[in-house]
């Protein structure tokens, strides 16, 4: 009995033990742990923004930050930045994103003449550390319009010290120079890669990312997603690049300023079109479609918003194309829709939930060819009906008008309506002239529903 007492013993503990192992595991597992004993390979994703700061770029660093935190080995993300700006509520979600972030969000402007200009100096002060290339530039992040324009004054003033109250924050936040944040802001000052190393605005003046990333080694930085601070571990990370998606590209061009301008007035020009000649045509749906993705350019609508009203717009023109002569001109503006919706619900979404091309350009294609097949085929049927009706020489809706035909019967309550027989079918008819006579001639003035208007034949 003592031996099954002491045996007992030992399988607590060892279980104990085992439990103890397997949450430390776990533990050292989770990520955004950055303990100095983990012995994991150490992952850097990496995100390259060059261009405006927009729609497109935001929903391409919320995947790759998606990715990193779902990575167990991540260690950080770092963002290869070069951006003449973009719209300040585009940053305001970049800067929230990188607030929520699990893992460190790294900023370096470069190559050598590249700069992070307005909303990328914004980005650059908010991420947890930034560095430059020799020969690139920061600053000059004063408030203008969507087109560069110079704003109002008052609305200046307000835009003025609501984007100085956030380079302040983020100043504060990231422990760097709150003055040369807020002349950034204030006076449109820019700094040289030299003059924001020398005044501590960013933590490194490198020649390349790579040593940059070294140069981070062994750094602390508070990281408010997990809410601790955490030390880099950068001597030799392995780089995982991540490139935009097909919709994030094509929302990023799209929402250039130059570009999203554009595409805004030629939606609103369509739609002139459409307007002043009426009827369902290929402009007024290509108009629609321009000024919705005009609208998401300029993040009037979130992304999937207007991706899903896309979608919903693509089924419907499908459908009304079945039952309204429009030559295809739905079909066609039904198909953009659904491509461009599929792009911008699914594929921004990134990780498990994105499309891959070889499950919808099938679907899109052979959707489209049916819609076309039913849209043909509604039309022939159209036009064989068309030609019925004048091989049988009549009008209207049921090609009766104009027919004579002879009064078979007569309502004795109402001598005014009867029935009558025209090219071989029995009709009701309502006289408007007078009485009907069994065996009168009369003829087909209209036809409301399944009844016929007649008049008198005149010899």
């Amino acid at each position: 009995m003592k031996i099954f007492g002491l045996a007992g013993r030992g399988l607590l503990l060892l279980a104990a033990v085992s439990a103890a192992t397997a949450l430390g595991a776990r533990k050292g597992s989770v990520p955004g742990d950055f303990s100095e004993d983990s012995k994991r390979e150490r992952r850097v994703y990496v995100a390259e923004i060059r261009g405006s700061i927009n729609p497109g770029g935001a929903a391409y660093l919320d995947h790759v930050l998606a990715l990193a935190a779902r990575d167990e080995q991540a260690e950080a993300v770092l963002v290869q930045l070069d951006t003449p700006g973009g719209l300040l509520s585009t940053t305001r979600h970049m800067i929230q994103a990188i607030g929520r972030s699990r893992v460190p969000v790294l900023v370096y402007v470069g190559p050598s003449g590249a700069s992070a200009t307005s909303a990328g100096a914004i980005l650059l002060v908010s991420s947890h550390a930034a560095g430059m290339s020799p020969g690139t530039n920061v600053g000059a992040a004063h408030p203008v319009g969507a087109k560069g324009e110079d704003i109002g004054k008052d609305l200046r003033e307000k835009a003025v010290n609501d984007t100085v109250a956030m380079m302040k924050s983020m100043a504060e936040q990231r422990r760097r120079p709150v003055d040369l944040a807020e002349k950034m802001v204030r006076s449109s000052s820019s700094y040289t890669a030299h003059e924001a190393f020398e005044n501590h605005l960013i933590d490194a003046l490198t020649e390349d990312s790579s040593a940059f990333l070294k140069s981070l080694d062994g750094k602390k930085t508070f990281v408010e997603g997990i809410g601790r601070e955490v030390t880099l571990r950068l001597a030799s990370p392995v780089l995982v690049p991540v490139e935009m998606s097909r919709g994030q590209r094509l929302l990023h061009f799209l929402a250039d300023p130059n570009v999203a301008t554009i595409l805004m007035s030629l939606g609103m020009l369509l739609i002139y079109v459409e307007v002043t000649h009426p009827g369902i045509s290929i402009a007024g749906v290509l108009g629609g479609v321009c000024l919705i993705a005009g609208f998401m350019s300029f993040q009037l609508l979130p992304v999937r918003t207007g991706g899903l009203i896309l979608l919903l717009l693509g089924l419907a023109m499908f459908v009304l194309e079945v039952f309204t002569p429009t030559h295809g001109a739905l079909a066609v503006g039904g198909l953009i829709s659904l491509v461009l919706g599929i792009l911008w619900v699914m594929d921004p979404a990134g990780g498990a939930l994105r499309v891959d091309p070889s499950v919808w350009i099938p679907i899109v294609v052979l959707g489209g060819v049916l819609v076309f097949l039913l849209a043909w085929l509604a039309a022939r049927s159209r036009r064989l009906v068309a030609r019925a009706l004048h091989e049988m020489k009549g009008s209207g809706p049921a090609g009766l008008e104009g027919y004579s035909g002879v009064v078979d019967w007569v309502n004795p309550g109402d001598r005014q309506t009867g029935t009558a027989t025209f090219r071989g079918e029995i009709w009701s008819i309502r006289s408007s002239e007078g009485e009907l006579e069994v065996g009168k001639k009369v003829r087909v003035q209209a036809v409301d529903g399944l009844l016929a208007q007649v008049v008198f034949e005149r010899d």
